[in-house]
């Protein structure tokens, strides 16, 4: 860490032994930590087997990102997705309106070699992302859309909004989950059908995509093709 606020949200083994992780930091230039792009910054660090830093990376813009799933890539590179409302400035792209997720692939350096800012008019979140077959990548996490930018119809409230990358980044496939209440998508994996796996929670009752409620918030695991 820095003189400022760091959080850790995603840590994953890389095929060396060692490790990545991704999270957020407000900190500039102090500690671990180096120079800050305005507000909070995503911050990924590659760490060797015994937990010493190999390389760390502030990645963002003017305005807010924060970190909260990376992976490692079959070419030795990283897959990470976030959450930014920062609009075309430091490294992020054009705002859709509200917060956006924001997918980043690394290479084995941690450099950018792209990046994309999916969402809609209102509020997206993203929570998880996960390598797929033929280096393509599947994400999930919430959205407050409606049939705006890259989000189909909302249900009602927030929906789970589920997004299918081809390895370049562009969308393959776009779903939005949900109910009339809210939803969130906060883990999703590729099944060995070739289709995946998700789960959230949900307030929803018996409308939309989603069956009866026990009462309150309960979990949703959802299998898609």
């Amino acid at each position: 860490g820095g003189n400022g606020f760091e959080s850790g949200r995603s840590i994953d083994q890389m095929t060396d032994g060692g490790y990545i992780l991704a999270g957020n930091t407000n900190s500039d230039n102090s500690g671990n930590v180096g120079s800050n792009h305005g507000g909070s910054d995503i911050w990924v660090v590659k760490l060797n087997p015994a937990g010493g830093i190999r390389w760390q990376k502030l990645l963002g813009g003017n305005g807010f990102e924060s970190g909260r799933s990376i992976g490692q890539t079959t070419d030795g590179g990283f897959i990470l997705s976030g959450t930014t409302d920062s609009d075309n400035t430091g490294d992020v792209g054009p705002n859709h309106g509200g917060s956006d997720i924001w997918v980043v692939k690394l290479n084995p350096s941690g450099d950018i070699q792209w990046q994309k800012v999916l969402g809609g008019s209102d509020r997206e979140e993203s929570f998880s992302i996960r390598r797929t077959t033929g280096g393509a990548c599947v994400l999930t996490g919430t959205t407050d859309s409606d049939n705006s930018g890259d989000v189909g119809a909302n249900h009602g409230e927030s929906d789970i909004w589920v997004v299918n990358l081809n390895p370049a980044g562009a969308i393959l496939w776009q779903k939005v989950l949900g109910g009339n209440g809210f939803e969130y998508g906060k883990s999703i994996e590729q099944s060995k059908d070739n289709g995946y796996i998700l789960a959230g929670n949900t307030d929803s009752d018996n409308s939309g995509d989603v069956g009866s409620n026990h009462g309150g918030s309960d979990i949703w695991v959802v299998k898609l093709n």
